[in-house]
């Protein structure tokens, strides 16, 4: 993405939630210290001081405090995902920040705290995504940012290995609970036949499998799903995935 225009997308997006938070988080704090080893130990106890410095002529103690570096230092890979999206270069520090600090929050709350490859839950498999596109859709819909961001955030789940494809997630939305159409749709995905994608967004390649999957399985078996139906489920899961 453009840095100017990542850097429009996070300012118009967060611009609120920054003002509520006043001066940028990277700043120094000077106070009287006696002594150097004090100066040390108040730094180890003070959240987000990422350094310290003693002046013995003036007996001063100044910390730097940098809410940044803190909180983009989250396990999982959805948090790399969204470093990347807020920490580009040329990305202001008080936009970093409250970037970092709204996907941060979104991550505790989708749960999504797993470790790259690590997709045996539908939660895991697709949680990054939903990430990104809360993250994404704070900003106002200007030049094309919003789909710029969710779709490069989408691909930054993909090939970062912390989200399955989009085609899969259509088709298993499809298939729900429906053990012959999970069958289909997972043999359709190993067949090679369709390329790993990131966002779908009505692309050809997505709703050529769709068409491939309605005509080979129903998506329920009591009643059975019509063919249309199950054509236009999928169309719709193409173009809003």
């Amino acid at each position: 993405m453009d840095q100017k225009i990542l850097f429009c997308l996070i300012v118009a997006c967060l611009s609120a939630f920054i003002s509520a938070r006043g001066p940028t988080p990277s700043r120094n704090s000077s106070f009287p210290c006696p002594t150097e080893a004090k100066c040390e130990a108040i730094c180890g106890k003070t959240k987000y001081c990422t350094s310290w410095q003693f002046n013995a002529k003036s007996k001063r103690c100044k910390l730097t405090i940098n809410k940044v570096s803190n909180l983009i230092a989250a396990p999982g890979c959805t948090q790399t995902v969204v470093n990347d999206s807020c920490t580009q270069q040329g990305v202001p520090g008080p936009v970093q920040a409250a970037c970092s600090s709204i996907g941060e929050k979104l991550i505790q709350n989708y749960g999504c705290t797993h470790e790259v490859g690590v997709l045996s839950s539908y939660n895991n498999q697709y949680c990054c995504r939903e990430v990104v596109l809360n993250l994404c859709n704070g900003s106002p819909d200007v030049q094309n940012i919003r789909d710029e961001c969710i779709s490069n955030g989408y691909n930054r789940c993909l090939k970062s290995k912390c989200s399955l494809d989009c085609i899969s997630k259509v088709l298993n939305e499809m298939c729900g609970t429906t053990k012959a159409c999970i069958a289909e749709a997972s043999t359709l995905l190993k067949s090679g036949a369709y390329p790993l994608v990131g966002r779908c967004a009505g692309s050809k390649v997505c709703t050529d499998a769709v068409g491939t999957l309605c005509k080979k399985t129903n998506l329920t078996t009591s009643p059975t799903t019509n063919s249309t139906i199950c054509t236009n489920l999928g169309t719709y899961l193409c173009n809003n995935n």
